[in-house]
């Protein structure tokens, strides 16, 4: 029984970043319930959550077009993480902006990762 890991991490991939624009853009909605105030965090988030699920979706046919890709994905959710982070912050919360810190800094790290590797697919089967 042979066992492709790359297209097991493609589809993992694929799945995480679709249920990672589906809670952008709840936590989008969200913050539309205090639209007087939050309504450009609400816009950010809304967009920002469209914006990954469009790329992840079509990913094979924007990648023909622009080879990073998988960068944008990963610097748009550094981008929501930080700001989640910061509106942690700015409201006092504790220890619950610390994990958005990280998944921020990850998800640049993995971003700077994906601009600098080979754009040749992975072929790593095993038996």
């Amino acid at each position: 029984m042979k066992i492709n890991f790359a297209s097991l991490w493609s589809r993992l991939q694929f799945v995480a970043h679709l249920v990672t624009a589906g809670v952008i853009i709840l936590e989008g909605v969200a913050r539309a319930e205090h639209i007087q105030r939050d309504w450009p965090i609400a816009a950010l988030f809304s967009t920002c959550g469209v914006l990954v699920a469009i790329i992840t979706i079509k990913h094979k046919s924007f990648e023909r077009r622009f080879r990073h890709t998988h960068s944008l994905l990963y610097c748009l959710e550094a981008l929501v993480s930080v700001v989640i982070a910061s509106l942690y912050i700015k409201e006092g919360k504790t220890a619950v902006q610390y994990p958005f810190l990280m998944a921020s800094y990850m998800f640049a790290g993995l971003a700077g990762y994906s601009i600098g590797r080979p754009s040749a697919p992975h072929d790593a089967t095993i038996e």
